[in-house]
């Protein structure tokens, strides 16, 4: 089986509450086993940028331990995703965040199942950080990120960070420049 999945990349502009068309994405990925058996499980990850980068953890479980990821986990039953990230802040760092729009969605086909993985972009509100599902945390520059070891199928994500990144710089040399 083939499928495709579109990544939607975005930003929001904060003075007019509007959001900003970056680019789409569509890539065609093959699907093994038996696609209308396999479960679908909804994941979210926040990126928050602070003055020293982008914060990014590096995992403390049995399943994929030391890989790094933007914080997050799974979307309970009778739960939005903008709650489901906001608790799992709270519940693995210790800190309360503001989800301020979506950034990309990504869909990782595993052997038993299929991540549905929505990034979007936060701000940490407050709170001090306590490790509770990490072994540590840093702070990365966007084109920074590529050097640590996420899953593969996070590549896009890091990739939406970077866009977002470059849209920012855009926007500023544009001021510069006396564009409008």
């Amino acid at each position: 089986l083939y499928g495709y999945y579109t990544i939607f990349f975005y930003k929001k502009n904060i003075q007019k509450y509007a959001y900003c068309f970056l680019f789409i994405k569509s890539v065609k990925i093959q699907v093994t086993g038996k696609c209308d058996c396999m479960k679908t499980i909804d994941i979210v990850c926040g990126v928050i940028k602070t003055e020293k980068g982008y914060l990014i953890g590096q995992r403390k479980s049995n399943v994929h331990d030391g890989v790094w990821e933007f914080p997050g986990g799974k979307v309970e039953n009778q739960e939005t995703k903008e709650e489901a990230l906001i608790r799992e802040f709270k519940e693995e760092l210790g800190i309360e965040i503001k989800v301020l729009g979506a950034l990309c969605s990504i869909h990782d086909v595993r052997e038993d199942c299929i991540l549905h993985v929505c990034a979007y972009v936060c701000k940490w509100v407050k709170g001090d950080i306590h490790l509770h599902a990490h072994h540590k945390l840093c702070f990365v520059e966007a084109k920074d990120l590529y050097q640590y070891a996420f899953e593969e199928a996070d590549k896009d994500i890091l990739d939406a960070v970077n866009a977002l990144e470059r849209g920012k710089e855009y926007e500023e040399n544009r001021g510069k420049k006396g564009i409008t």
